[in-house]
């Protein structure tokens, strides 16, 4: 390849990162972000000028930092792709203060000359996204309120479904 095309593929990744609809955070080995796209500037409140150098604790809440902190050099022990924090509620911390749920997958980079980095792709997560059955468990204590005393599997109840399927 010519000198030209590396460089118009260089611009090339650099705008897939920045135009991604999720956040994407790179940190080198020793948890310091050293890329911090659009969206991770809107999803926690920063400039990346203000994160960029900064050990990535700075975006997950206070009480959970030393947990981090330890799974991350655990992460860096055997550096794979995966999701991180399954079956956990992963928390990001806004610069606001404010903590709300995500999810986030991991990928192992080797960059030639500066060891491996890991690339995380971060998703808010609303409550029902996160467990999808939290809606329908909502609307049947709402059933179960509204007809009181009546025992649900009289009326033929066997599952949440039901008591939806009722509702209507």
């Amino acid at each position: 390849m010519e000198q030209c095309d590396l460089d118009v593929i260089q611009q090339i990744y650099y705008k897939v990162v920045e135009a991604s609809p999720d956040a994407k955070i790179v940190v080198n080995d020793a948890g310091v972000i050293v890329v911090f796209n659009t969206q991770a500037e809107l999803m926690f409140g920063y400039d990346r000028s203000e994160v960029l150098g900064k050990k990535i604790e700075i975006l997950i809440p206070e009480g959970r930092r030393s947990a981090h902190t330890k799974h991350r050099d655990d992460y860096f022990e055997d550096p794979h792709t995966r999701e991180m924090g399954i079956g956990m509620d992963l928390l990001g911390l806004h610069r606001s203060g404010k903590s709300f749920k995500v999810q986030i997958k991991l990928a192992p980079l080797i960059v030639p000359n500066a060891g491996v980095h890991t690339l995380a792709v971060v998703r808010r997560v609303r409550d029902a996204e996160l467990n999808p059955d939290s809606i329908h468990v909502m609307e049947a204590k709402e059933v179960i309120k509204a007809i009181g005393s009546v025992e649900l599997k009289s009326v033929g109840v066997s599952n949440v479904s039901s008591v939806r399927t009722i509702v209507k």
